[in-house]
């Protein structure tokens, strides 16, 4: 049996009296730093007490150091205690990253090695199958079991023993691996969501962010042990390179996300070149974490974790406050992560306690982050989104102004394809539509159509004796009185090419068409133009020809308008200022 004596109970002895307990060490262990870490457990045994000093506080945090830590402690249950005496006691040290945890008892007053575990041994070296190091301890009744460790460690020196009873230190462990796998969980799934999205949105961030959350939670899963439980157990060389790099890796993540979501070079070109440094610095403590030592590799990645996590919250700071609203997620969960972070870190060099809320402070921060950096990418779609939609009815809208702007331009073009440009009355182009329309329709109905052909009587001579200008300014006088006349009708006049005028009247019988002829003749007979010889003024006169007839299948428009053609040449022979109505019974007829 492993018991050093058989008197009640000694003064430095834990006593186990409360089966519901879970026992720190403090005030009853004494500790021992061994500076080389090359003293043995005999020459501790035999080392003088003033060189032991007691365990004041739950843990010790020693930071990074190249020491061993010696604990020299006894533990025993009560005697006559209520609760079973064959119930197994627990002898933990909760911190899964140190290198040897080696438990000595004492035989007959000699330190008898019980068990060896660490980080640099085989996972299934370890007595019990958990996370971090967990030791069964031989009690034997109510005897005192007198305990030597040996603690040692490339990494931070976290050292927090604990004893507690196996069936509560099981019960304990259960919910605690519960919330892990929710921690894990909630990692992967946020992973794998925008791992879909980039899939679709081929945007940048959403990769960025992936590798952050992948790496993140790898780096979570190693420091706090289930990585080398679950996923390389028999690679311990490999378990301890994965803790800085994936740390470095993480780094590098999440500065390439920084820089891809915020777009930094666009708001602070000192500020990208800082991230830009960043991502160099954090290739180099990738590096370092593959070929250097291991405390150079750690120190290395959890120094530049603190430095870049400070960076990208001032980053994220200075972009909320110039206006980018997707930064507001993102500078929340930087604070978190930086809050979680520093405290980790500070705790790991010593310069806080390790208490339950430091020793779990960078889980917390993370997952906070994630779900935060999440939300902001959510952010940024979001108002993507709707500045796309805005954009879209923008877009829209002058689509449907320019539309209507060529739509309108297209009708301008349009009517001055069909409209004289001196007169601005209907040219010859927009006549022989209308008559051939209208030649049609009547050739159904089998109504009457009726045509007037006006010619201004001796333009030439007035074009050669006074100017093109002058003849212009006839032409437009003419226009324009026709142009009333038939408006007065309901229809539209049109010039046909140089002196020559016409109107086309559906519906309108020989008799009226002749009335319209006569006012016009009468109008424009009243039209007087100034002499630009100094001759005073001279009056125009108009020769007029109509034709009326009922349209038919087997003859045209055409014929129609060599009639009123025919009918204005007489009106021309017979001394002009004059109209002659063309009828197919009657030739001529004088007015």
């Amino acid at each position: 049996m492993f018991v050093t004596s058989t008197m009640a109970v000694e003064q430095s002895a834990l006593l186990l009296d409360q089966p519901d307990q879970h026992y720190t060490l403090s005030g009853t262990a004494r500790y021992l730093i061994d500076p080389s870490a090359t003293a043995t457990a005999e020459q501790v045994l035999g080392m003088d007490d003033s060189r032991f000093e007691l365990l004041d506080r739950d843990h010790l945090a020693l930071g990074y150091s190249e020491q061993a830590v010696w604990l020299s402690f006894g533990v025993q249950r009560a005697a006559g205690s209520i609760f079973d005496q064959t119930d197994q006691w627990l002898l933990g040290v909760d911190y899964p990253l140190l290198d040897h945890v080696d438990v000595y008892v004492l035989q007959n007053e000699q330190p008898v090695l019980l068990f060896q575990a660490g980080d640099s041994l085989r996972f299934d070296a370890r007595p019990i199958d958990h996370r971090f190091f967990v030791f069964p301890l031989p009690l034997n009744g109510a005897e005192v079991l007198r305990i030597m460790v040996r603690i040692e460690s490339s990494s931070s020196l976290q050292i927090r023993p604990l004893i507690v009873r196996q069936d509560q230190f099981l019960s304990f462990e259960k919910r605690h691996e519960l919330w892990f796998g929710v921690i894990y969980g909630i990692m992967l799934l946020m992973a794998l969501y925008n791992l879909f999205l980039f899939a679709f949105v081929r945007d940048l961030s959403y990769l960025a962010y992936v590798c952050t959350a992948i790496t993140s939670m790898i780096f979570i899963m190693s420091l706090n042990g289930h990585a080398f439980a679950v996923l390389w157990p028999d690679h311990p060389s490999f378990a301890n390179t994965v803790v800085p790099l994936s740390s470095a890796l993480w780094v590098m993540a999440t500065v390439w996300f920084t820089r891809q979501f915020l777009n930094v070079g666009s708001v602070s070109p000192w500020l990208s070149r800082l991230i830009v440094s960043l991502m160099l610095l954090s290739a180099v403590a990738v590096a370092l974490s593959v070929f250097a030592p291991y405390a150079v590799a750690i120190q290395s990645s959890t120094g530049l974790a603190l430095i870049s996590g400070l960076v990208i919250l001032i980053t994220a700071l200075v972009c909320w406050a110039r206006g980018i609203r997707e930064a507001r997620f993102f500078a929340l969960g930087c604070l978190f992560y930086q809050g979680g972070a520093a405290m980790l870190i500070l705790s790991r060099f010593g310069v806080i306690p390790d208490t339950f809320l430091t020793h779990n402070a960078a889980t917390f921060g993370i997952l906070i982050e994630i779900v935060m950096l999440s939300l902001a990418l959510s952010d940024k779609y979001r108002l993507l989104t709707q500045g796309l939609a805005s954009s879209a009815d923008d877009l829209e809208r002058r689509v449907i102004e320019q539309t209507q702007e060529l739509n309108d331009a297209n009708q301008q073009l349009q009517q001055l394809t069909l409209q004289d440009e001196l007169t601005c009355l209907a040219n010859r182009r927009y006549f022989s539509s209308e008559l051939e329309r209208h030649w049609q329709e009547h050739a159904v109905s089998g109504s009457v159509l009726s045509l007037v052909l006006c010619d201004i009587d001796q333009f030439k001579q007035i074009n050669d004796t006074f100017g093109h200008d002058l003849g212009d300014q006839c032409l437009i006088r003419v226009a324009d009185r026709i142009a009333v006349q038939a408006a007065s009708l309901g229809y539209r006049a049109a010039r046909l090419g140089g002196d020559e005028f016409a109107v086309i009247l559906p519906g309108v019988n020989g008799e009226d068409a002749e009335q319209l002829a006569t006012s016009l003749l009468e109008d424009i007979r009243t039209t007087s133009l100034p002499d630009k010889l100094g001759e005073g003024r001279f009056s125009l006169s108009l020769s007029i020809g109509i034709s009326t007839t009922r349209p038919s299948a087997d003859s045209s428009a055409r014929q129609l308008l060599q009639q009123a053609d025919q009918a204005m040449y007489q009106a021309k022979q017979r001394g002009r200022n004059c109209l002659v109505v063309f009828q197919e019974s009657v030739t001529d007829s004088r007015k």
